[in-house]
């Protein structure tokens, strides 16, 4: 009885897709655009979790959010919306080819005023290259500026400059870009490569959403 009238001044969110740190949802309550809501999700499996979240899209058919926490619960989250590492969606989607080599698994936000909506995500990045899912078709050839934060709070985001060497289209909703880094500042490279040295010691789980510069 305590719970329920604990829960009853909370937000409810009916929680219908999530990925790359992004929940999908519909919920009780008109939400703005950056606004910060404590709720009750309500997840596929019946479970019921807290939930914090920070309003990032307005769908048609709810709202997308970056998850914000508690970390138990973005842990039931990804039990349910992500597969087991073998096929694990956020590990092999943006691939052409599933059989490709991975990297490491975790997928990371970029922002770029030459990208499609203006941003992309990447589980593949070096100190030479990356792949990135898009939205969109970006052209060969493009250079561009990336901004990709490192999901570390003790490192700010970093600057990478960048040429489009192919695109290519994945399914009917996502396109498949290889890039090939040009440069990097003197500064901030030995942030990337402590960063990229750590990956494998990374868990899949949110991506950082990042702002255009």
């Amino acid at each position: 009885m305590f719970d329920f009238l604990k829960n009853m001044g909370k937000a409810h969110f009916t929680v219908f897709d999530y990925g790359q740190g992004i929940v999908k949802f519909r919920c009780s309550k008109g939400l703005q655009l950056g606004q910060t809501v404590e709720g009750v999700a309500d997840l596929p499996n019946k479970q019921h979790v807290d939930l914090e979240i920070q309003v990032v899209q307005r769908l048609p058919e709810g709202y997308a959010a970056k998850v914000l926490g508690p970390k138990e619960s973005l842990a039931e989250i990804e039990k349910i919306f992500l597969a087991t590492i073998s096929g694990q969606k956020e590990q092999m989607y943006y691939k052409l080819d599933e059989n490709d080599p991975t990297h490491h698994m975790r997928t990371y936000a970029v922002r770029s005023k030459s990208l499609p909506n203006f941003r992309a995500l990447t589980s593949e990045v070096s100190m030479e290259e990356a792949t990135l899912v898009l939205d969109g078709k970006v052209e060969e050839g493009l250079e561009l500026t990336l901004h990709m934060d490192l999901d570390d709070p003790q490192l700010p985001p970093i600057n990478i400059e960048a040429k489009v060497d192919w695109c290519k289209q994945r399914d009917d909703k996502y396109w498949v870009a290889h890039l090939s880094i040009l440069s990097i500042p003197e500064a901030e490279k030995p942030k990337l490569k402590e960063f990229l040295a750590n990956l494998k010691d990374r868990k899949p789980g949110s991506a950082s959403v990042l702002d255009a510069g």
